[in-house]
């Protein structure tokens, strides 16, 4: 049985606390603010728990559901694909009243779904985002191909550096190492995605030098032989091959980090 957290997610918190929600999603509670990053938390049918609304099988039951949440104020998406802005999920969020925060390719699935334009936020790379004491830098993301190479298409998204108070969180999105990751400073925590198509960001650990690393990108569908470049990750063999290794916090789905 999954940890449910959708009591504990609406609650006010003292300081900063995130839940991993599956594949490359988190909520993150900052007092009385809630973020989303690329929430896909709703499911394919009623009647089916076990298939998520990407209609891949879930290896977990979903920690919090779309439909549960009356508030929200910030929902982060990095990219186009249906493993990160899934429409099922966003068309409920955008009823919580939250702002959007997006890259270019996800604004066709954000009006398909009818979010209202002055809801949502295009990014500029370079400049941040405030709200109610909350920093959001959008960093450029490059999407790689199945093997986390360079190819001849690369897909731009977004990464973001979310700062609330004294901490920061990074999450990089689907992308290829680049320059911009060189440049970071003060990262507290990262969020690392391990699957194989992103293999260059375990690199990430050691340029960083984070006070926490939580693995993403895994565990979450079925793995087949079609999808197993973004569906398959070991954190075990991941620690065996970035930097500060001790310093990586595997968390189930549903599961609590609070910052101290």
């Amino acid at each position: 049985m999954a940890r449910r957290i959708a009591d504990e997610v609406k609650r006010s918190a003292g300081g900063l606390v995130l839940w991993w929600l599956g594949n490359a999603g988190f909520v993150i509670r900052y007092n009385e603010i809630l973020i989303f990053i690329d929430p896909v938390i709703e499911l394919k049918r009623e009647d089916d728990p076990t298939i998520s609304e990407t209609g891949l099988r879930l290896l977990h039951e979903l920690p919090l559901r779309a439909e549960e949440l009356e508030l929200a104020d910030i929902v982060l998406l990095t990219h186009h694909h249906g493993d990160h802005a899934a429409p099922k999920t966003l068309s409920l969020l955008k009823e919580t009243g939250a702002f959007f925060i997006c890259p270019e390719s996800c604004l066709q699935v954000l009006d398909q779904v009818g979010v209202n334009w002055k809801r949502i936020k295009k990014v500029v790379y370079g400049q941040k985002i405030e709200y109610k004491g909350v920093s959001i830098a959008p960093i450029r993301a490059l999407h790689g191909g199945n093997h986390g190479a360079v190819g001849s298409k690369l897909e731009l998204g977004a990464g973001y550096v979310v700062r609330t108070g004294r901490h920061s969180v990074f999450h990089p999105g689907d992308t290829v190492l680049l320059e911009e990751h060189y440049e970071l400073r003060d990262i507290e925590i990262l969020l690392l995605p391990i699957c194989h198509h992103s293999q260059m960001l375990l690199k990430l650990p050691e340029i960083l030098a984070p006070r926490l690393i939580i693995p993403m990108h895994y565990d979450t569908y079925e793995v087949t032989e079609s999808n197993r470049f973004w569906t398959y990750g070991n954190p075990e063999d991941v620690r065996l091959k970035i930097g500060y290794p001790e310093r990586l916090l595997i968390l189930n789905q549903g599961e609590t980090f609070r910052a101290c």
